[in-house]
């Protein structure tokens, strides 16, 4: 073996093979570090993936070693069955979760032209009148 070019990777590199078992028993053999055994990963929709996940003696990066048939099956992407509007309330392609919208007072009032507006500061006499101005266009 040459030394693996890590290149932009960090923390876990990931490799297809033909079978995971042969990879494990060699690095155990070794005496080498085994994060986990070789197990099946239930993946609904797709092939079950078998995978075992190594560390690296050099430069503690996680090594992770999958069955190249199913791991190809999970890389191909089923756009029929992505709900993207469920997948973006989840976080979903790094964004964070949306955040649960805030509920304001009942004294509150949504006003949305300006004749509700002059009404508004009218109907308030001598109490202060506090105006939050925005545009849905405007993030």
């Amino acid at each position: 073996g040459a030394p693996v070019d890590h290149a932009l990777a960090s923390g876990r590199v990931c490799f297809a093979c033909d079978s995971v078992p042969p990879i494990y028993e060699m690095v155990k053999g070794a005496g080498d570090t085994i994060i986990n055994e070789p197990l099946s990963l239930p993946t609904p929709g797709k092939a079950d993936v078998v995978v075992t996940i190594l560390s690296s003696r050099s430069d503690n990066y996680e090594i992770c070693f999958v069955e190249h048939e199913a791991f190809y099956d999970l890389a191909t992407p089923k756009y029929d069955v992505i709900d993207f509007a469920e997948r973006a309330t989840r976080g979903g392609d790094g964004a964070p979760p949306p955040k649960p919208a805030l509920k304001h007072s009942d004294a509150l009032e949504t006003i949305t032209t300006q004749e509700e507006l002059d009404a508004a500061v009218a109907g308030a006499g001598d109490k202060l009148v506090v105006v939050d101005f925005g545009a849905g266009w405007c993030k």
